[in-house]
């Protein structure tokens, strides 16, 4: 099979990454670095889960991303499932979020230093809402409604945001099935999207699967095995 770089995959692309032993679908969303609102360590693929990975609880005690147990499940428990050499690869970036203490949104080298993630209400085309800060940048793929909604099985269902409802400390953004918003209790239980960002420089094979090896060299020692 024929390899790419990933970087040459168009934004809406399905690539395939083994979760947990099973190959899983990821939408490329974004090429490159959305706005000047992200650390250049977000430069690369970012790409997130097709489909409904789990449902969870998003805390158990406040909206506070940072402090999280879906920041904690993202960077401990799922982390540790995806195939090592893709494991390895996923960028270590800062992204923007909101700062539980006063409402600020962290950004640039300020943002939270993470591996795994759950996307902004901005980054999935959300703007201009009450209560919703501005959490970096709308990334690419997101040009409607109909790109936000997701499955649970054979059915559309609801997914967590990473953005908090700023008006209390209790409310948390979500996509609802038919790809709107509305917020929702950090103890309430919903689908979970994990997103990361991957070097350009992976590779994708025709089949969609994204790996760290390139095609091997044809060198002269190579095709003149045989002939002595």
């Amino acid at each position: 099979m024929a390899n790419v770089k990933l970087s040459t995959k168009a934004v809406g692309s399905i690539v395939k990454i083994k979760v947990n032993g099973a190959a899983k679908d990821f939408i490329i969303v974004h090429q490159g670095l959305p706005s000047s609102a992200y650390d250049a360590s977000c430069n690369g693929v970012w790409v997130v889960m097709k489909d409904i990975y789990t449902t969870m609880k998003w805390d158990g005690s406040n909206n506070d991303y940072l402090n999280s147990d879906m920041t904690a499940y993202l960077n401990g428990t799922f982390i540790s499932l995806i195939d090592a050499d893709i494991r390895n690869a996923i960028k270590q970036v800062k992204i923007p979020y909101t700062n539980y203490s006063n409402n600020n949104v962290m950004s640039g080298s300020n943002g939270l230093s993470c591996k795994v993630f759950l996307l902004s209400g901005t980054e999935i085309g959300f703007s201009g809402v009450s209560y919703m800060n501005t959490e970096g940048a709308k990334l690419s793929y997101f040009d409607s409604a109909s790109k936000r909604v997701a499955y649970n099985g054979s059915s559309a269902a609801g997914w967590w945001l990473r953005s908090p409802y700023t008006v209390s400390s209790y409310g948390v953004w979500r996509v609802k099935s038919d790809g709107s918003r509305d917020g929702w209790g950090y103890s309430d239980t919903d689908g979970v999207r994990p997103a990361f960002v991957l070097p350009s420089t992976l590779v994708v094979s025709d089949d969609g699967t994204v790996s760290t090896n390139t095609a091997p060299a044809i060198n002269a020692s190579s095709t003149n095995l045989g002939k002595q």
